[in-house]
């Protein structure tokens, strides 16, 4: 009689699961955003707010982040591999070598195929290929 239940037990639960709840469940868990980040530098590990970067710049197999205190750290890691990171709070990669904080957006100017200007008043290219996401980004989360 056990053995039945059980079947029947695991009958319901195939049937959950290939129904797809679960799987929407699992998509409708929004994952935690970043608040910190962890930046091996030549002095060490420092332990950075994500709201505190202006934007990252690629420099080879090195970035540069810059820092809303006007501090800049270089680290020893491709630009893709904070890309991923960062990309949950509000970070947007507008050129290939410039993933920007979306919040410390300062103006969009047309002039000269179009560039950004952060709060610290430091200019960022973008690619004509990125632009229109860029605006949009910008409209939808201001």
């Amino acid at each position: 009689m056990k053995i039945i239940k059980l079947q029947v037990c695991c009958r319901s639960f195939i049937k959950f699961i290939l129904g797809g709840i679960f799987l929407t469940l699992l998509q409708n868990i929004k994952q935690p955003s970043l608040s910190k980040i962890c930046l091996s530098t030549s002095e060490g590990f420092e332990f950075v707010n994500t709201s505190d970067i202006l934007y990252c710049e690629a420099g080879g197999s090195y970035t540069t982040f810059v820092l809303n205190n006007h501090k800049k750290l270089l680290v020893s890691k491709h630009l893709k591999e904070y890309e991923s990171l960062l990309i949950e709070n509000q970070f947007m990669r507008v050129h290939n070598s410039y993933l920007i904080n979306l919040k410390e957006v300062k103006k969009y100017v047309k002039a000269d195929g179009g560039y950004i200007v952060m709060n610290n008043d430091e200019i960022v290219s973008i690619s004509r290929a990125k632009k229109e996401s860029f605006l949009e980004a910008m409209q939808t989360n201001p």
